[in-house]
């Protein structure tokens, strides 16, 4: 290849990597504009449709909806008919909609009148935004100014997984929100197998991935994966029908494997490194970047399963250290040279 073609390919890469930040931010910051226009009922819902917890006067209290209540429809749609209530339009703020709950052997019927989510959800959602855009924008810093494999690869990590914290705009049409969530989840589920990728080529390539084979036993299951989710989505199963609990059972165990077996090798790529090359390399930086991200949301997440109604301090933001994974991560890839 000519150093004149090589320039060109180095060029459209760099404008390509442009062009995908730019659509996949513009996604996440339309997001975060639309917060103010979100409305909430005042209530959360358990997997049987049970009240189990409500905002203290909200529009629910204040309409006497009580927990333990069960909700059986909504604006007339039996709330298993997963497929009419989605196709719902959003509620807006002071709007009401009618619900229907049974409480023991009664069937009752309110009409509570939405409101504005809470400061506090919204904050959470700016700062959703925000760690997002770190996932996004850190890597592609180290991707264009350290070019390398490794880098490229964290890359499309950062920018698959900086879908799971951007909600996006709230788009009116069913069909086309239907289809954008399926293109968001099949960047998410790939920027997923980017981090598996990336964990066997960094700090040294794993045999398989140099053969070739490696990478199909990353990406295929990632795909089927992605199969049985566009296919919830798009053909919205009864919420309690077989098919619809095999395809979230099986999708969900995946994405946990993937990010097992992610974890296992960080730990078995660091444990296989001796001293001098992980502090070249800055591993121990990545390393207890990587433990000081997910340890809060590890220990919050067995904190509610332990007690739901006793949350941890603060714990709605723990999440935000997962920041570190893309910064220490980019700053260990920077300095691959042989990769």
């Amino acid at each position: 290849m000519s150093n004149q073609q090589e320039s060109t390919r180095k060029s459209s890469d760099f404008l390509l990597l442009l062009l995908m930040s730019a659509l996949v931010a513009a996604w996440g910051i339309a997001g975060a504009l639309d917060v103010p226009n979100r409305t909430e009922a005042g209530f959360v819902l358990d997997r049987d449709h049970v009240i189990s917890e409500l905002t203290p006067g909200g529009p629910a209290e204040r309409v006497n909806m009580q927990e333990g209540d069960r909700v059986i429809g909504i604006a007339g749609q039996r709330i298993e008919d997963t497929a009419n209530i989605l196709r719902l339009p959003r509620v807006e703020p002071g709007e009401r909609r009618a619900y229907v709950v049974e409480r023991g052997d009664q069937t009752i019927r309110y009409r509570p009148a939405f409101q504005a989510i809470s400061p506090r959800a919204q904050h959470i959602e700016y700062l959703s935004t925000i760690v997002g855009l770190g996932f996004l924008l850190i890597p592609l810093a180290a991707c264009l100014t350290r070019p390398n494999a490794a880098t490229r690869i964290l890359f499309l990590m950062g920018l698959g997984l900086s879908l799971s914290f951007f909600s996006g705009p709230y788009i009116q049409a069913y069909d086309i929100r239907s289809i954008a969530a399926v293109v968001a989840e099949l960047f998410f589920l790939l920027g997923l197998g980017a981090m598996v990728h990336f964990l066997l080529l960094f700090p040294s390539p794993r045999p398989s991935l140099v053969a070739g084979w490696g990478r199909k036993l990353v990406y295929w299951p990632i795909l089927l994966i992605w199969a049985l989710i566009a296919w919830r989505i798009l053909f919205t199963p009864q919420a309690d029908s077989m098919p619809a609990f095999v395809g979230q059972f099986i999708s969900g165990v995946g994405i946990t494997v993937f990010l097992v077996f992610g974890l296992f090798l960080l730990l078995r790529n660091y444990s296989r490194t001796d001293r001098a090359t992980r502090k070249r390399l800055g591993l121990n930086l990545m390393m207890w970047g990587t433990a000081a991200a997910i340890i809060p949301a590890a220990v919050a997440r067995l904190a509610s399963m332990v007690s739901a109604h006793t949350p941890l301090p603060g714990q709605d933001y723990y999440f935000v250290a997962l920041v570190l994974v893309p910064a220490t991560w980019a700053l260990s890839a920077s300095k691959s040279e042989h990769l």
